[in-house]
């Protein structure tokens, strides 16, 4: 079965264990964001899973949270590839976008709510932080605009805050492509036609957080990943597409001139922003959803969180690409955003360099990424992302006085170390080491390869349970599940 929707995705995350349902009755406004952050603090990350709340209080509508964000493996999942080709799947989209197409119809429209019966409290919208954020958030909404000189159109995933029945603040920063979008129209008086879409099919989303140069449609980019276009359907009051299949939409204009305070928010780097007093407004004019609509979130709050692994795997493709075939570095294998850092640590995994290379690529890396503080190279044969690895070569393979480089003065956006936090750029400095191997190294302590590989061959007959590892090397990926009998999703 391909995957077209969140509800193909759900029966697939559920027969991996990567989505475990709760049938008892949550609140919204303090209890799902606490058990998110009890899963995600106390359970390793290799066994973490996603949650599919059945009885939200208040509300006719179930929320789920954690497609893509507990493990690698629901990436793997999503993408529908195994774990060893993540990268070449995203790299290649990049390479061979599909646009998306136009269709008569889509079952996001089947209900429709206009004028009085828009009511954004009828969804059960979270508080994540509860006791420190300012209110109930839509997070991830993927935020469809369009730019009004150009008509290309522009898709991210931004945090909305709810302010009123029919009202929500703007939250795509000054940086972002629809924030030009709005800018633009603002200059003539006019407001911008946004669609916020909920509930997408999961590689829709996963592609929202990209770092993507302006003017490129990221709805492609998900055709690319998917190998077919995504089908949109035309928007009821305003003049954009959005996804088909999509959960609910929320369509209005981000009005001009007209400004209000949103926050206290949780940001993934793991610290709460402050109120911004002047995030631009949005008026609903409808919502759509479908029948037994999904409700979706996606906790960031302190690292580890749903945002730092999902938000991190396609910059991390981004950034990569931009490494080796935009400044031409060589001898780049992998990279990776350290895992419990938020963002704030990249490891790049480098093949034997002649001397002054790693300094090149260490360098390259810190002005092509302004969200990491730390930046490691590291040999082949370290597992860059399992923190153990990493943390052992940054141990045992540097030297401080000679293999780690300071730069000061260096951009830095949501880092309450600056003195200033969010995602207004600050300076700060930059920490770039060189954790591999100067010299010939004894033997790694470790059985040898060909003892492994036999045990890894045989490992059915010890009765011990499958590790992650190796489950990694030998689980096949499944796509073709049943959905469950009980509670299903349609």
């Amino acid at each position: 079965m391909s995957i077209e929707s969140l509800r193909d995705y759900l029966p697939i995350a559920e027969k991996h264990g990567l989505m475990k349902r709760v049938t008892a009755e949550v609140d919204k406004d303090w209890e799902i964001g606490a058990v998110i952050r009890e899963i995600y603090d106390n359970i390793t990350p290799e066994n973490r899973y996603g949650v599919y709340f059945e009885n939200v209080k208040g509300s006719q509508f179930p929320f789920v949270v954690g497609i893509v964000g507990p493990t690698r493996e629901a990436a793997s999942l999503v993408l529908e590839a195994p774990q060893d080709k993540l990268m070449e799947k995203m790299l290649n989209a990049f390479e061979h976008p599909i646009d998306p197409v136009i269709v008569a119809e889509g079952p996001c429209q089947e209900n429709v709510l206009t004028g009085d019966q828009v009511d954004l409290h009828l969804f059960p919208f979270p508080t994540y932080s509860a006791g420190r954020d300012g209110g109930n958030y839509i997070i991830p909404g993927c935020i469809i605009s369009k730019d009004p000189e150009t008509g290309i159109r522009n898709s991210a995933v931004y945090r909305s805050q709810i302010i009123g029945k029919n009202k929500l603040t703007f939250g795509a920063g000054r940086v972002k492509g629809a924030y030009a979008h709005y800018a633009k129209q603002e200059a003539k008086g006019e407001g911008l036609d946004i669609a916020i879409s909920i509930g997408v099919d999961p590689v829709i989303w996963f592609v929202g957080p990209g770092l993507f140069e302006h003017g490129l449609d990221e709805l492609s980019i998900a055709g690319g990943l998917r190998g077919k276009p995504v089908e949109l359907v035309k928007c009821k009051t305003v003049d954009l597409e959005v996804p088909a299949n999509a959960e609910i939409v929320i369509e209005g204009v981000v009005l001009p001139k007209e400004r209000g305070p949103e926050g206290p928010f949780g940001e993934a780097a793991g610290y709460m922003e402050g109120v911004l007093p002047d995030r631009p407004v949005v008026e609903i004019k409808c919502i759509t959803y479908r029948n037994n609509a999904i409700c979706q979130g996606n906790v960031a709050q302190k690292p580890p969180n749903e945002a730092e692994n999902a938000g991190s795997l396609l910059n991390e493709a981004l950034l990569f690409r931009k490494l080796t075939k935009g400044i031409g570095l060589r001898g780049i294998v992998d990279l990776a955003k350290l895992r419990g850092a938020g963002m704030g640590h990249l490891v790049i995994k480098v093949k034997k360099l002649p001397p002054g290379q790693n300094k090149r690529i260490l360098n390259a890396a810190w002005v092509c990424d302004t969200l990491a503080k730390f930046i490691s190279v590291v040999d082949e044969d370290i597992d860059i992302r399992n923190t153990a690895q990493v943390l052992w070569a940054l141990a045992y393979r540097c030297q401080p006085h000679r293999d780690i480089q300071i730069v000061e003065d260096a951009p830095q956006i949501q880092d309450p170390s600056t003195g200033t936090f969010g995602w207004r750029p600050s300076n700060g400095s930059k920490i770039l080491i060189d954790a591999t191997m100067k010299f010939d190294y004894p033997d790694v302590a470790v059985p040898a390869p060909e003892y492994m590989e036999k045990v890894k061959n045989d490992w059915a007959k010890y009765g011990l349970p499958l590790t992650t590892v190796l489950a990694d090397v030998h689980k096949p990926l499944e796509v073709e599940v049943q959905a469950p009998t009980s509670t299903p999703i349609n």
